[in-house]
């Protein structure tokens, strides 16, 4: 069964705080997205964003995987579920600044689950460039596995 798979419909984020603007692909466990700093958003100056801004993107990324595996089981599901980034570890920093409104690229692994929590290896990067490399945890109201 092909899935919806609007931002609307995975993230409750909204412009100007929306960093992941399209999925690429996506597998039961990974997913690849492309997202932007918006210029209108309040941590640009001077046209870029702070490198740490990538690490919001990844987890809305997270997001976005946790949501695509929750309509894959539950097709008819609204709206999407609320998660809160509660761990940053070995997080790698591979420029400071991003240009706003340039694309980067997320690729997000699921690597464990328990209760309501999810364990994820992010990558963001800008161009060829590392821009942020590590793992984040995130809490959310997803049913045990």
């Amino acid at each position: 069964m092909e899935l919806e798979l609007s931002l609307e419909r995975l993230l409750p984020h909204r412009p100007p705080a929306l960093f992941v603007t399209a999925v690429s692909e996506d597998s039961d466990d990974a997913v690849t997205c492309f997202g932007q700093i918006p210029s209108g958003h309040p941590s640009v100056c001077n046209g870029f964003a702070p490198s740490t801004m990538a690490v919001e993107m990844a987890a809305q990324a997270a997001g976005v995987l946790m949501g695509i595996r929750h309509l894959s089981e539950d097709p008819g599901s609204l709206p999407p579920r609320l998660g809160y980034l509660v761990s940053v570890r070995d997080m790698k920093i591979g420029v400071m600044a991003v240009p706003a409104d340039h694309p980067l690229q997320v690729r997000v692994t699921l690597t464990a689950t328990f209760g309501a929590m999810a364990m994820f290896f992010v990558r963001v990067d800008l161009d060829k460039d590392l821009v942020v490399e590590g793992h984040l945890g995130v809490a959310a109201p997803w049913p045990a596995e």
